[in-house]
């Protein structure tokens, strides 16, 4: 059995990644080698409760984060970014693992 994953396609501004509940895999970004946040709530907009408040690293050209286990989000997921593009991996509850 595996996890369904979906993505959130390229985002470049902050905004609902999903409204509802799900699981937070992690993210990709591309830097261009500056640094910026990326900050996901469990909430549909910037407030809330944080489940990732990650700073890239500004001396690569990709960063990202992937949790181990996924992370329960009750209410859906917000995405708040501070520069660059990031792709977001997520599971709807309904969807589970497969």
């Amino acid at each position: 059995m595996a996890w369904k994953k979906l993505s959130s396609g390229k985002k470049v501004g902050s905004g609902i990644i999903y409204s509802g509940a799900c699981f937070y895999f992690g993210f990709a970004c591309r830097t261009g080698k500056t640094s910026f946040t990326v900050t996901l709530y469990d909430e549909t907009s910037a407030t809330g409760n944080e489940v990732e408040d990650y700073q890239t690293d500004a001396n690569r050209e990709m960063d990202g984060h992937v949790h181990s286990s996924p992370v329960v989000c009750r209410k859906g997921l917000y995405l708040e970014l501070g520069g660059g593009s990031v792709i977001v991996y997520y599971t709807p509850m309904t969807e589970g693992v497969q």
